[in-house]
Parts: C-alpha cells; sequence; structure tokens
C-alpha cells in the first residue's frame, strides 16, 4: 500500500511534493499501488521510488524524475513522458501501451517483459537498456540508438526502425515479421533464429551479421548490405534481394527459392548445399571464388519480365540428353553474343528430367525465323562435341588431363558464362 501522508502531498500538487522531496531527499519514497490516473504531474521528482503496481494511466509526466524508481507491473498506458528521465530504473512488466517517450533519458534501465505498444520513442538512446522479452509491437523507433542492446525473444511485429542504430545488438529469436528496418545499420549484430518475415530491410546494413537459421521469407532486402553475413540455414524464399551487396556471405543450405538476385554483388559468396530454384540472377556479378557446390536448382530465370507483351515471340531450344557442358558453354557465348546485338534475350534455364536442359530465348527482332535458329544452335552444339571428343583423345595420346565438366550444375554453368 502506498505512504498514505505521502499520497496526501502529491495530491496537494507537483509545488508541495518536489518541496518536500528538496527538504528530506533521503525519505524513502513508498508509492505502491497508488491510483494516478491521468493526474498532472509535470516535472515531479520521484528519484528511487517505489510504484510497483501504480496506476498511472494517461499521466501527464513530462519532464519528471523517475530515476532509480522501482516500477513492477505498473501501468503507464498513454501516459506523456516527453523530457522525462528514466534511468537505472527497474520497469518489470510494466504497461507502456501508446505512450509518449520522445526525448526521454532511460539509459541503464531494466525493461523485461515490459510492454510498449504502439509506443511513440523514435530517436531515443537505449545505452545499456535491458530489453529482453519485450513487446514492442508496432511501437515507433525511428533513428533511435539501440547499439549493444539485448533484444532476446521480443516482440518486435510491425515495429518502426527506419535509421535506427542496431550496431552489435541482440536480437536473436525476436519476431520482427513486418518490421520496418529500412537504413537500419545492423551491422555486427545477431539475428540468430530471427522471424523477419515480410519486414522491409531495404537499404539497410548487415555487414558481418548473423542471420543463421533466420526467417526472411517475402522480405524486402532491395540495396542491403550483407557483406561477409552469415545466413546458413536461413529461408529467404521469394525474398528480394535486387542490387544488394552479398560478397563473402555465408549462404550453405539456405532457402533461396524464387528470390530475386538481380544486380546482386555474389563475389566469395558460397552458396554450398543451397536452394536456389527459380531464382532470378539478371546481371549479377560472380567471380571464380562464388561457390555453388551441390546447389538445388532445376529453373534459373535470366531476366526480370517486369513488363509483358502479347507480340512477344519465344523459342525453346532443348536438349534431351546428357549435357555436353563444354559444347554449351560455346553455343551459349554465341547467344550472348546475339543478345548483346540486341536480336535475342535470353529469359530462363531449366533442368529437364531425366536428363538434358531447356533455354527460353526471347526474340528482339520483327524477323523471326524459329526452325532456323533451332537448326543453328543444334549444329554448334554438335560440333562443338566433335570437337570436344578430338580434344580428349588428343590429350590421352598426349598423356595430359583436362577439366571436365561431368558434374557441373546449372549455377556452377551460369557463373562459368557470366
Amino acid at each position: 500500500m502506498a505512504n498514505s501522508e505521502q499520497m496526501a502531498l502529491i495530491n496537494q500538487g507537483v509545488q508541495v511534493w518536489n518541496e518536500y522531496k528538496r527538504r528530506y531527499p533521503y525519505n524513502p519514497v513508498d508509492l505502491t499501488g497508488a491510483y494516478l490516473k491521468g493526474a498532472n504531474l509535470e516535472g515531479i521528482i520521484l528519484e528511487g521510488a517505489i510504484l510497483d503496481g501504480a496506476n498511472l494511466n494517461g499521466a501527464n509526466l513530462r519532464q519528471a524524475n523517475l530515476n532509480g524508481t522501482s516500477c513492477h507491473h505498473c501501468d503507464f498506458r498513454g501516459a506523456n513522458f516527453r523530457g522525462a528521465t528514466l534511468q537505472c530504473g527497474d520497469f518489470y512488466l510494466a504497461d507502456f501501451d501508446h505512450a509518449y517517450l520522445k526525448e526521454i533519458k532511460i539509459d541503464g534501465s531494466y525493461f523485461f517483459r515490459t510492454n510498449f505498444t504502439k509506443a511513440l520513442l523514435s530517436g531515443v538512446s537505449f545505452k545499456g537498456v535491458y530489453l529482453v522479452g519485450a513487446n514492442l509491437t508496432q511501437a515507433d523507433l525511428t533513428e533511435s540508438n539501440l547499439v549493444e542492446v539485448n533484444l532476446k525473444a521480443a516482440n518486435l511485429n510491425g515495429v518502426n526502425l527506419t535509421q535506427a542504430n542496431l550496431q552489435r545488438a541482440n536480437l536473436s529469436q525476436t519476431d520482427l515479421t513486418l518490421a520496418n528496418l529500412k537504413q537500419a545499420n545492423l551491422q555486427q549484430s545477431n539475428l540468430f533464429q530471427t522471424n523477419l518475415r515480410q519486414a522491409n530491410l531495404e537499404q539497410s546494413n548487415i555487414k558481418a551479421g548473423n542471420l543463421q537459421e533466420g526467417r526472411l521469407e517475402k522480405a524486402n532486402l532491395r540495396e542491403v548490405c550483407l557483406e561477409n553475413a552469415n545466413l546458413t540455414q536461413a529461408n529467404l524464399t521469394k525474398v528480394s534481394l535486387e542490387k544488394g551487396n552479398l560478397k563473402g556471405g555465408n549462404f550453405e543450405n539456405a532457402i533461396l527459392e524464387n528470390a530475386n538476385l538481380s544486380a546482386t554483388q555474389v563475389q566469395e559468396a558460397s552458396f554450398v548445399s543451397a536452394n536456389l530454384n527459380g531464382v532470378c540472377i539478371e546481371s549479377w556479378q560472380v567471380n571464380h571464388s562464388t561457390n555453388f557446390d551441390q546447389a538445388f536448382c532445376e529453373t534459373v530465370e535470366l531476366k526480370q519480365n517486369l513488363v509483358s507483351n502479347t507480340n512477344e515471340q519465344f523459342i525453346y531450344w532443348d536438349i534431351h540428353d546428357e549435357i555436353n557442358w563444354t559444347a554449351l558453354v560455346a553455343v551459349w557465348k554465341s547467344l550472348k553474343l546475339r543478345e548483346e546485338q540486341k536480336e535475342l534475350s535470353l529469359e530462363k534455364v531449366t533442368m529437364l528430367l531425366p536428363a538434358g536442359i531447356s533455354i527460353k530465348i526471347k526474340s528482339l527482332s520483327e524477323i523471326f525465323d524459329e526452325e532456323s535458329l533451332k537448326e543453328t544452335l543444334n549444329q554448334k552444339y554438335k560440333r562443338q562435341g566433335e570437337l570436344k571428343r578430338i580434344g580428349q583423345k588428343r590429350r590421352r595420346i598426349e598423356g595430359e588431363t583436362a577439366e571436365t565438366f561431368t558434374t557441373l550444375t546449372l549455377m556452377n554453368f551460369l557463373k562459368k558464362v557470366s
């Protein structure tokens, strides 16, 4: 129960209470369970007070001093804390639903399982703050400073973290579904097993971040920086990584099915045993160190095809046999030359079962002879195959070893001809 004498002083107004606090600064303040709903407490000094279970729903706490307070289970819903100080306090299971918390100081405070649903916290510094298990659903934390903050297992569903600084923050096992992290700084942050489904991470910086086993289905990662990031076993189904920097990233055993990798930089990245089926790789940048060993991929889109035209003409050049990759490389390069000359557009590559490959080609010319093009491609492919057999026979005679493509995957083939 709250101290009745102290409650009487508070009810006389902030001026009377603050004068009491100045006269007796070391008197313990016990306002346990106090009913102060909607009270005007602007500028009040409550430093070190016990407010456990107090009701301050809708209270005016602008410029208030709550440093070092104990506020377990406090009801601060809809309260106005603008310019208040809440440093080194204990707010275990407190409720700040819809509270106004701009320009506050909360360094070193403890917010374990605290509720900040739809609270306004933009621009706030969370230095040394403990937010494990906190509920920040749809809260506004734009441009906030969360460097090295512990948010493990927090609920950040729909939160706005635009341009927030989350360097080295612990976001493991958090729920960031539908969160807005546009232009956020997440360098070296821990996002292990974090749920980022349908989140907006456009232009965010996650360099050297840990997203192992993360859920990122349908997330927007356009122009994101994932350089040297760890995404092993992450799920990136239908994710847009367009124009992203994935250099040196680890995507081993990750799922990137139907992801958009257009104009991405994947030099030195590892996609070992990753699922890349249906990815779009228009204008991507690879190098010899990009690793696609044992990657699964049956279909690759070479163009985004954002605009369809009913007058477009397509052909499918199919090889229904075991693929001679060396011959196909040569034919592919001839197709690329015609693409550069604006005659053809290479649209899609699909592996055929039990063996073979299908290449979808679009004509960019008004005059298009489908049968003639297929015949030319088949002749080139056959001729290159004959040259390969002649070369192999010569090397056997001369005792040389030759580079083979018998185990070349579709992704390694595309890397070689990109």
